[in-house]
């Protein structure tokens, strides 16, 4: 499974893509079209960046770093 930054990354690669996408002069059905599984893949990372199982810091509490 992978870990928090590389979703992360993943949805910054998909945001430069639709910004590339933005910015062609193709019609706008088009670049929407094009968009949509963009979007779908940011959103699925973000949810699964939420899925992930939390860190057990308890342990670390009342630890100066």
């Amino acid at each position: 499974m992978e870990s928090f930054f590389p979703r992360l990354q993943k949805c910054s690669d998909y945001n430069l893509q639709i910004s590339e996408i933005e910015r062609s002069s193709q019609p706008k059905l088009v670049k929407l079209l094009r968009k949509v599984p963009l979007f779908m893949g940011i959103i699925g990372n973000l949810l699964l960046v939420y899925l992930i199982k939390p860190i057990d810091t308890e342990n670390l509490r009342g630890t100066v770093r």
